[in-house]
């Protein structure tokens, strides 16, 4: 109660009431006073529902701006994750590409991420394209820069070339030839990279492959001899596709060789790449010149290599020009329960029994 003033509610009506007191004048025979009531409600009642819709208009438009600046943040966030999940992926060698449901922003600072991301992985897919996967993913992971590094370790050489093919292109239009020598190396690279072997280099209408390096395979012998099986079977297939079409066979020899080697990173500060060099790669080619079409040569270090799982046939004794001392080679017919395969019309088998035996390499 202030003064001649207070607030109480009705208990009646439950209605908050204000009480006004006032005495009557001081000529008046009798101590009166005047008691005036009055609903709050008649002078604050519009206020007080002003006060309440805009509560109303406020929580309204409260929960509006928290909708809109979820929307607007997950607009902004969502492709910012997509790139996040994008590099991530990266790291991990996963290089495919996103799905169409994750779309392009508007927001051209995020777009730009977008396409920067992007750049990256077609440039780390073309980069897998010339450099060992394993040395890729290294990169990409570490986010150090490749160095030139080698070491020593066993590995399978594997050499493959292509008989006649210079006289076969000059008849037909560059367009073919570079169609045809494409789809030869991507048949070929493919069984390769199926048996986890590298292709270290393209040497003209040849090949040079390695297995058990980059990545260390405990039996990269009889991957490189299975795949040379392969090889010689997808060559074949080839073959009748190209007599359909009018064209000559292609015959293709392979050399395969076992020994210690040095591989790694090699080149200059400018441009590296992975290499293998040494002895045995020496002897592959070697191996691989002596060869027909449809044969597969091996040395005597991978037929020990791979013991009961190869059946060889021979031996017959060549001499070589140039290198170091006796050589024994020899050709497979059989590889555990592969057995031997026949070429076309001309009934050539796979591997031919053409087993080097003794090979004297003699200089020059």
């Amino acid at each position: 109660m202030m003064g001649d003033n207070f607030l109480f509610r009705s208990a009646l009506t439950g209605k908050e009431l204000s009480a006004s007191f006032d005495k009557f004048p001081e000529g008046f025979p009798r101590p009166w006073e005047a008691v005036i009531l009055t609903p709050t409600d008649d002078f604050v009642g519009s206020l007080k529902a002003v006060n309440r819709q805009m509560v109303v208009l406020i929580t309204v438009l409260t929960a509006l701006e928290l909708v809109l600046i979820y929307a607007f943040s997950r607009r902004i966030s969502r492709p910012i994750e997509s790139v996040s999940r994008q590099l991530m992926l990266m790291e991990t060698f996963s290089l495919e590409d996103p799905p169409d449901r994750e779309s392009k922003t508007k927001i051209r600072e995020i777009a730009e991420l977008q396409g920067a991301a992007a750049r990256v992985r077609a440039s780390l897919r073309s980069f897998a394209r010339y450099a060992p996967e394993e040395t890729v993913r290294e990169v990409a992971a570490s986010g150090q820069e490749t160095i030139l590094s080698a070491g020593r370790r066993e590995v399978t050489a594997l050499f493959c070339d292509l008989r006649g093919f210079t006289s076969f292109a000059e008849k037909l239009a560059p367009e073919e030839v570079v169609t045809i020598l494409n789809d030869h190396f991507d048949t070929m690279s493919g069984l390769i990279a199926r048996h986890a072997g590298y292709v270290v280099d393209f040497l003209g209408d040849g090949l040079f492959a390695v297995f058990g390096a980059p990545e260390a395979a405990a039996d990269h012998a009889a991957r490189a001899v299975t795949c040379g099986i392969e090889m010689q079977l997808a060559r074949d297939a080839r073959n009748r596709e190209y007599f359909a079409k009018g064209w000559p066979p292609l015959d293709m020899g392979i050399g395969i060789n076992t020994g210690l080697a040095v591989v790694g990173n090699m080149g200059s500060s400018r441009r590296i790449k992975y290499g293998v060099v040494g002895h045995p790669v020496n002897l592959a080619a070697r191996i691989e010149s002596f060869t027909v079409g449809g044969q597969v040569l091996v040395s005597d270090s991978t037929r020990e290599a791979l013991a009961d799982r190869l059946v060889a046939d021979g031996p017959v004794d060549l001499v070589g020009p140039g290198g170091r001392g006796p050589i024994d080679r020899a050709a497979f017919k059989r590889v555990g329960e592969l057995l031997t395969e026949q070429l076309g019309s001309r009934r050539r088998p796979v591997m031919a029994s053409f087993p080097l035996s003794r090979i004297r390499e003699q200089p020059t």
